[in-house]
């Protein structure tokens, strides 16, 4: 029989459960008041049953997330080699250039930017024109502030 300073007795393991439980214990009193040993195994087994079938959508999860990124790089790059005046904004500031593009107020976006990277505007401007001829029609033609 249990001592009363056994875990058992404190509740933090099932009646009969040992360190090889698979599920959250759910001690000793909790079994009797939800209907004994049976429902806790059921509960255990469902428990353990989620786990089995969650697996594989977490991995799905994961590479679908991987996959993302990669189209991400890919279109990013893309939209560089189409405009080298993005391509310099977003390595001056270090922002992405989806991220930029997909904001709901880019101006606001742009902003904010700026303040985090706290690079001279100066800086930036030199930049652009270093991207080439017509960055700041390209910058426009995207609904982004002028900023050479």
């Amino acid at each position: 029989m249990a001592s009363a300073g056994s875990t058992e007795q404190q509740g933090l393991v099932p009646a009969g459960g040992g360190a090889d439980s698979s599920v959250a214990d759910f001690g000793a009193g909790a079994a009797t008041l939800v209907g004994g040993p049976e429902t806790t195994r059921a509960v255990q087994e469902k428990v353990a049953e989620y786990g089995l079938l969650v697996g594989p959508v977490e991995r799905a999860i994961r590479e679908l997330q991987l996959t993302q990124g990669m189209l991400r790089a890919r279109i990013e790059e893309e939209i560089h080699a189409v405009s080298p005046a993005l391509a310099a904004l977003a390595e001056t500031l270090d922002i992405s250039t989806l991220d930029l593009l997909t904001a709901g107020d880019r101006a606001q976006f742009l902003r904010e930017a700026v303040a985090a990277a706290r690079v001279p505007m100066d800086e930036i401007r030199r930049r652009l024109v270093e991207a080439g001829a017509g960055s700041g029609e390209q910058l426009e033609a995207l609904g982004l502030p002028e900023a050479s």
